[in-house]
């Protein structure tokens, strides 16, 4: 906890007695139970009938799984204590829920049948193909076969419904290309979580982030029971919770009133300049509040201010004549180059950091002297071994899709890279919405055929860079962050981190599989195309990409360079200000997701400046003893606007009506 003492941090997680003892039979049939419920109601929450909550850096329908075990656990203590589950138990189920969860997000495990699915379709001439103008039979045979379906009455039964799965030839069909591509998701995540359990120690005993996150599931699932013994946290809670229930009741009944927590704001800034701006967004959601509660204050000044930084970059770039109006982000003065180069950086500074820390580590590794890694989840020469291991795997597939050794390379670093920092921006802010990858320079549109051009790249790199697509276009469902999150909750001892480890390994591996498996059974039954309509996903414009590069080449760009040149020296040098002036008030973490679309940040950037105020005040005249003490308000105002929200898509998925969503689209 951040401002606590060490001990008080070390007093919320699990005792390494309790670490140690077996898992009961109650966790399994709680896994069986909730681990499937999970994913059917993600699949069809997420398709556009709910909520996106896994938008939210704090899974709310994970929350909400929480908050009913710590309830059930409440009950038991009164008439069966030895039925209760234990806390490592609790904090397990999260684990598995939430990395699960954000696997199979909308813009992760979700979109991969999607594009498996689009090329054969789109390109048969029997079908409505995207472009007029383009002939996408002409790339077809660039394809790797075992990563998309190419049978046209597979792919009919797809897009049309009205029919099963389970039948030979749709399972035949699909099989292989779903178990390689897991198979690749899975080395990946892999070797993150084999990097993640090498800069634990850094992170969380030396360097002591604050993993926000972390607090309110280590809170609830306490043995004690204090939080839910608390008048403040039912008071937050009541007052959040009224908010998704009043606004859904009129979302079904409109002559109800409505309680406004979002303003949309691009209709009063509809003149040039002002038009620049990204959507312009600002929202007062309880639930951000008491997230916003939780982090440092100079990362929540930060967060606010770069919001008005990056925006008023595109009003000047307008009044000046340089940008189109409407924002687009990737034009000048090149706000998606410069966010990518700050990303770049962020990833570049933690493992700069940690050097010192993982070259000991190396050492140590080969000579077979571990003795300051008894504690951690594997030791150093099995968790370096793991890490070049996943690498060689990643590599080599990519290869096999066609894609050339250099670019393999350059695409991996920078992949990996980009890993490192979100993992990092989510230990210390929590992690609102984020760009990931070489793919995603910071905005949806951009890549690196635009800062190198596509005349740098084969057509088969082409083809491959674009099959890659679909899970690099956001951050916020990339499940490293929530492993470093579970090995912080498991750190008291080394079969607990073992445990969360393997926990989160076999999450990712469920919420893969099991999300295509989900969302193939939706579709083939309801028609990808038709009920179920994902047509206008992403995923589409993934090979509208393609499409681009193909026929319209490029050169490099040095301009776009120099702006990813800029971002990264302007994280560099926020940085070294933090660590060189006593009170630096802006935090480099915030440099990045700030600079996302205008109204996803609007979802954080104005609840952050309440809570900055608000913390502000309390320190100022309560002190520590005033900011520890209101702590359960503010969870409150979490758990009660996230369970009021969800009750909405569990009514819409019983009933088969799309339903109110209390927080994204």
């Amino acid at each position: 906890m951040a401002g606590a003492s060490k001990e008080d941090r070390t007093s919320q997680l699990p005792a390494g007695g309790k670490a140690g003892q077996p898992l009961s039979v109650r966790f399994w049939i709680a896994c069986a139970l909730l681990v499937p419920l999970n994913l059917v109601w993600s699949v069809w929450t997420l398709s556009g009938y709910g909520p996106w909550f896994d938008e939210n850096p704090l899974l709310a329908n994970v929350v909400v799984y929480l908050l009913v075990l710590a309830g059930v656990n409440a009950a038991l203590r009164r008439i069966r204590p030895a039925w209760m589950l234990s806390q490592v138990e609790l904090l397990l189920l999260y684990t598995v829920l939430a990395i699960s969860t954000a696997v199979g997000g909308s813009c992760y495990g979700q979109g991969l049948a999607l594009v498996l699915a689009y090329p054969f379709w789109f390109g048969n001439p029997d079908t409505l193909g995207m472009s007029a103008t383009f002939d996408w039979r002409s790339f077809l045979p660039d394809l790797p076969l075992w990563l998309v379906v190419s049978n046209p009455d597979v792919l009919a039964d797809f897009w049309r419904g009205q029919t099963s799965f389970f039948s030979r030839r749709a399972m035949e069909a699909w099989t292989l290309p779903v178990l390689a591509w897991s198979g690749m998701i899975m080395a990946l995540f892999t070797g993150s979580m084999c990097l993640n359990v090498l800069l634990r120690r850094r992170w969380v005993e030396e360097e002591r982030l604050t993993f926000p996150i972390v607090w309110l599931p280590l809170e609830m699932t306490h043995p004690s029971g204090t939080l839910f013994r608390s008048r403040l946290l039912w008071l937050g809670f009541a007052a959040s919770a009224a908010i998704p229930i009043v606004n859904g009741l009129a979302y079904y009944h409109p002559m109800l009133p409505r309680i406004p927590v979002e303003f949309r704001l691009w209709r009063v800034f509809a003149d040039r300049p002002w038009d620049a701006m990204d959507l312009p967004t600002i929202t007062v959601h309880p639930m951000m509040i008491g997230l916003g509660y939780l982090l440092p204050q100079d990362l929540l000044f930060a967060s606010w201010f770069f919001h008005f930084y990056w925006q008023l970059q595109r009003v000047v770039s307008s009044a000046l004549g340089f940008s189109l109006s409407g924002g687009a982000m990737t034009d000048f003065p090149y706000i998606g180059e410069q966010t990518y180069g700050g990303l770049l950086a962020l990833g570049g500074i933690a493992l700069w950091g940690a050097r010192s820390h993982l070259t000991a580590a190396w050492r140590r590794a080969w000579r077979g002297s571990g003795s300051e890694f008894q504690t951690e989840a594997l030791s150093e020469r099995t968790a370096f071994l793991g890490l070049l291991l996943c690498s060689a795997a990643v590599l080599w597939f990519l290869r096999l899709t066609g894609m050339s050794l250099p670019v393999s390379a350059v695409w991996l670093a920078l992949l990996a890279t980009g890993l490192v920092a979100m993992t990092r921006i989510r230990a210390e802010s929590g992690g609102p919405l984020l760009p990931s990858g070489p793919m995603a320079v910071g905005a949806k549109e951009a890549d690196l055929t635009r800062l190198v051009g596509t005349q740098a790249f084969s057509r088969q790199d082409l083809v491959a860079m674009t099959l890659q697509r679909w899970h690099l276009e956001y951050g916020f469902n990339q499940p490293a962050p929530y492993g470093m999150e579970a090995l912080r909750m498991a750190e008291s001892s080394r079969r607990a981190q073992r445990r969360f480890l393997l926990a989160a390994l076999i999450a990712a591996a469920i919420g893969i599989v099991g999300t295509v498996f989900v969302e193939l059974t939706f579709a083939y039954r309801l028609g990808e195309a038709a009920e179920f309509d994902k047509t206008g996903w992403g995923q589409r414009k993934v090979w509208l990409s393609l499409e681009r590069w193909l026929t319209q080449p490029t050169t490099a760009r040095p301009e776009r360079i120099a702006a990813v040149v800029v971002g990264a020296a302007s994280v560099l040098f926020l940085g070294a200000m933090r660590t060189r002036v006593v009170g630096w008030p802006l935090h480099p973490v915030a440099f990045v997701p700030t600079a996302s679309f205008g109204i996803y940040v609007g979802y954080f950037w104005g609840p952050f400046l309440i809570a900055w105020l608000v913390k502000l005040l309390v320190l100022r005249y309560k002190g520590l003893r005033g900011f520890r003490a209101a702590l359960p308000l503010f969870y409150g105002l979490i758990l009660g606007e996230m369970t009021g929200g969800m009750f909405w898509p569990l009514y819409g998925m019983l009933t088969g009506t799309p339903s109110y969503s209390f927080f994204g689209y």
